[in-house]
């Protein structure tokens, strides 16, 4: 029974070691981390575009086109439908 219970509290002592370097190891990581995540440099100033990417003008023209196109031409053929029933 000694020997079971020496082998035990040897057990015992481990694990409390090893659970204390594991938290001690967690909180420098976290430490890291918060140290990384403030880090901010500026590398490149920044300047303004020469030509602007949105609004497409040109492609929402088009496509303002097209559908509109489209709305025409069903309510065309709704049209042409209802007076050939007549």
């Amino acid at each position: 029974m000694i020997g079971e219970y020496e082998e035990l509290l040897v057990d015992l002592e481990f694990s409390q070691t090893a659970y204390t370097a594991a938290l001690i190891a967690e909180e420098q990581a976290r430490a890291e981390a918060r140290r990384k995540s403030r880090y901010l440099a500026i590398h490149i100033p920044p300047t303004l575009s020469q030509a602007p990417q949105y609004p497409q003008r040109f492609v929402l023209s088009a496509l303002a086109g097209v559908f509109l196109f489209a709305l025409w031409a069903v309510l065309a053929l709704i049209g042409y439908n209802i007076r050939d029933r007549r």
